[in-house]
């Protein structure tokens, strides 16, 4: 939570806080926008409270700020830098002043301006937060809307109430997320502040952050306070739900199409811009190669970091679901009064332990990072045995002597060790997860046309787990096992509602439980959430279309950095080296000397700057066009290994 803070720090400042939040009680119809954010942000904070703590926070980071200036002064002071400081000539008697009381004015000047700066930084932060949180959860809500709407109109066409169809969607916050949590303020308003359905659907559209939901609660109202048909009504909100979730998509890919080329600007061009323009100022004589490094080891990584951050923030709400336990009753049947009960129970679990050693590949199918425990060790050993033979030297003057040779053999080879498994296991899962977006539509038609000509569903399942055989058929195999263990079909729904890995089996299998639960009408369950999966299905073909168009964008923009880079080394610089060399150190006929240009140093900064683009650049487009950095390692062994075997050949 935003308000969640230290308790010591809570404890010590006590005797501030109280004043201040008494304070701020008296003045908080200044502040009724923050409040409104809070409210929407779902802060668990009272307005007085909050402005309280964030004063406390605020006075804090000023002192802290105070602190820091004055030592800093101390510091310039010791070292010598206040000593040539003089006010500017046309300050008259000011620059004077400033020249003769230089100690005491910065002593004075730095503490009051960080003081000021980190004060009111910490205040801003502290009051821009909520809102920011409020944006946020309404993009959320926007875009999980369509399902929630899909369950509330699957829940209506079983016979179920508005009323209980909310009540049981405000349960399933594990797997609707924040629409859940607003659903949940309409209960809480029923249950435990005494306000009947419309007040609370009133109230809740009033707080709630996302302008979609809160026409939704609205237009309910109205629909509900006329005797109107709430089917009808579900059925159209969805749809249109389902067209702002398109919006929402074609703006997102737009963000996303400008974000590219901002990068490839700054950190593909940009970068070549300035690696070319270095080298020419240390032609000229000038001492630059410390930029450079910095630039290749810190500036490329550094803005690269900054690109997959934006990406998560722009992603979010678009990320694939990750799914979380929910409440589904007892997790097996009761154990029998048996002493031997126990001690199967350890053997099952020594068991699996066994088989988890035995098939490692199971868990490495199931959990790709897994493998980083093998691979890790691996390519330290394949370095130390590098090493340990004499194929390479570990060592700067080695390194700088051949610098292809001696990082390809110390850091490439190794990477490729640690990584290629990680890669593939990471890129044989997401096609399995694709698999089930592509078939899982088409499963539930099939099952729903079953149980709409007379087939129970377990039937239905029973036959066709015995068909199937793709990505499917484990899943299936498992709920039916389940479903003749258990006696009741909730229970093994949510349970494989558990074991789901996407948010298309999780919201289908946990709507199935409730509509079970609720009227036993599946046909019409089902159907609702086919078209629902289908509609999912073509929204994410969309958007990995889009995105995908990027990682040939990606790839173009290196190679051209890659190419640049090349041509610039073997036949500008090294030329231009070669001739300077052979020509005399004072000789009239050259505009400048590299006799004091370190030439290693800079071919390898060459090499090195292309290693770690080709790297930073594989993973920040396999996080743009798949949303996971994991996604782009496969691009970022292949772009270093064309990098290592364009630098070995030319």
């Amino acid at each position: 939570m935003i308000d969640r803070t230290n308790s010591w720090l809570i404890r010590r400042t006590g005797w501030l806080y109280e004043p201040l939040r008494r304070w701020f009680a008296d003045r908080e119809g200044r502040h009724q926008g923050l409040r409104t954010s809070l409210n929407s942000a779902r802060v668990p904070a009272t307005l007085s409270g909050y402005l309280a703590r964030s004063a406390v926070f605020a006075i804090l980071a000023a002192v802290a700020g105070a602190v820091t200036g004055l030592l800093a002064a101390v510091v310039l002071a010791r070292t010598g830098v206040l000593a040539g400081l003089t006010g500017p000539d046309w300050t008259g008697g000011v620059g004077a002043f400033v020249g003769q009381y230089r100690f005491v004015v910065v002593t004075v000047a730095l503490p009051v301006v960080l003081a000021s700066a980190f004060g009111l930084g910490v205040w801003w932060l502290r009051y821009s937060i909520p809102r920011r949180r409020a944006r946020a959860r309404a993009r959320t809500i926007d875009l999980m809307l369509p399902h929630a709407v899909t369950y509330l109109y699957a829940l209506s066409r079983g016979g179920v109430d508005i009323g209980t169809a909310i009540e049981r969607l405000a349960d399933s916050e594990p797997t609707y997320g924040e629409v859940a949590r607003e659903m949940g303020m309409v209960v809480n308003h029923t249950e435990y502040l005494g306000a009947d359905f419309m007040q609370a659907l009133r109230e809740t559209a009033e707080v709630t952050p996302s302008t979609a939901l809160s026409d939704f609660f609205e237009d309910l109202l109205s629909v509900v306070e006329s005797g109107g048909d709430v089917e009808s009504f579900l059925l159209e909100k969805r749809e249109e739900a389902i067209q702002e979730a398109r919006n929402a998509q074609d703006s997102y890919l737009e963000n996303m199409s400008l974000f590219a080329e901002v990068y490839v600007t700054v950190a593909v061009a940009g970068v070549l811009l300035g690696l070319i323009l270095l080298m020419v100022i240390g032609i000229l004589g000038s001492p630059t190669l410390s930029i450079v490094n910095a630039l290749v080891y810190a500036g490329i990584p550094a803005v690269s970091l900054v690109a997959i951050l934006a990406l998560d923030l722009l992603r979010g709400p678009f990320s694939q679901f990750r799914a979380t336990r929910t409440d589904i009753g007892p997790e097996r049947p009761d154990r029998p009064d048996d002493p031997d009960a126990a001690s199967y129970a350890r053997r099952k679990r020594r068991y699996a332990r066994i088989e988890a050693v035995r098939h490692p590949f199971r868990t490495f199918r199931s959990r790709p990072t897994a493998v980083l425990y093998l691979t890790v060790p691996a390519a330290l050993a394949v370095a130390a045995a590098l090493v340990w033979t004499g194929a390479v030297e570990p060592t700067v003057t080695a390194l700088y002597d051949s610098p292809v040779a001696v990082t390809t053999l110390l850091f490439v080879v190794p990477f490729v060790v640690a990584t290629a498994p990680l890669a593939a296991f990471h890129e044989r899962r997401q096609r399995r997860l694709d698999a089930i977006h592509r078939r899982y539509p088409d499963l539930l038609s099939s099952l729903s046309s079953a149980n709409r000509m007379g087939i129970r569903l377990t039937e239905a399942i029973d036959n066709t787990t015995e068909r199937t055989d793709d990505v499917l058929a484990r899943d299936l195999s498992s709920l039916n096992n389940e479903i003749g263990w258990f006696s009741e079909l909730g229970v093994a729904f949510r349970r494989a509602a558990n074991r789901a890995k996407t948010g298309i089996e999780v919201r289908t299998l946990r709507l199935i439980a409730d509509s079970n639960d609720a009227s036993g009408n599946l046909s019409e369950t089902l159907s609702v959430a086919s078209r629902d999966a289908r509609t999912q299905r073509e929204l994410v073909r969309e958007r990995v279309r889009e995105l995908s168009s990027y990682t040939v964008a990606s790839a173009v923009s290196f190679l051209v950095f890659l190419g640049v880079v090349l041509i610039v080394d073997q036949f500008y610089f090294q030329e231009a080296v070669a001739v300077s060399q052979a020509a005399p150190t004072e000789g009239p006929e050259l505009p400048a000397t590299l006799s004091s240009i370190d030439v290693e140093g800079f071919e390898l900064a060459f090499f090195h700057s292309a290693l770690v683009q080709g790297l930073c650049v594989g993973l920040v487009t396999g996080k743009l066009s798949r949303g996971s950095v994991l996604a782009g390692l496969k691009y970022s062994l292949l772009l270093v290994v064309l990098t290592v075997a364009a630098f070995t050949v030319i």
